[in-house]
């Protein structure tokens, strides 16, 4: 996984060099906002497998080097919840997760209104709360790297964006649980300042 992680982002860097130049206008730059919800599954032993909401906020710049081809880094503070089902659990708490999530990401525009988004996101775990928070933080200790796909819609320059995106493997449980990972459904609005 990690091996093809970095092949992707290779291949994204030298399409976005070649595409500087080829492209005789130069970048077009946009920077904005972006908030919106998520849907986080956590697998594995003793988890309820149920998707729980979440959210997320933070920025975004994104460099459109040719009409078709650009770049997208976000950075993103987002919380996500999960649920242990364990008999060590009674009171059923949930599990929150905090993390700093920074995804780069390939931008195909296929047209004004339409675009394709596709990378790697890396995670930084900043903290957890609810069941078992104290021995949580030290399992969560690590940073994560997955692996986004998306779309956007709606026009770059005069308004939002709505996009949808789906995040694999977005973060291992360690030791907390055997096995456990997560998945997200990420979904909001991108807001353009600039």
């Amino acid at each position: 996984m990690m091996k093809s992680l970095s092949y992707i982002t290779m291949l994204t860097l030298l399409l976005t060099v070649k595409g500087y130049a080829q492209n005789t206008k130069g970048p077009v730059v946009h920077v904005g906002g972006k908030v919106g919800g998520l849907l986080t599954r956590a697998t594995g032993t003793d988890i309820d497998s149920k998707r729980k909401w979440g959210y997320q906020i933070g920025g975004y710049a994104s460099v459109d080097l040719v009409p078709r081809l650009g770049v997208q880094a976000e950075a993103v503070y987002s919380r996500s919840r999960f649920l242990l089902t364990s008999a060590e659990n009674p009171e059923k708490d949930n599990t929150i997760l905090k993390t700093w999530d920074f995804p780069v990401l390939l931008r195909l525009n296929a047209g004004e209104a339409f675009t394709f988004n596709i990378g790697p996101q890396f995670s930084h775990f900043i903290s957890s709360k609810g069941y078992r928070s104290e021995i949580r933080d030290k399992d969560f200790a690590n940073d994560k790297i997955s692996f986004v796909a998306g779309v956007e819609l709606g026009s770059k320059t005069t308004g939002g964006r709505l996009y949808a995106r789906y995040n694999w493997n977005n973060k291992n449980l360690g030791a907390l649980i055997n096995g456990g990972k997560t998945d997200q459904f990420q979904f909001g609005l991108l807001l353009p300042f600039l």
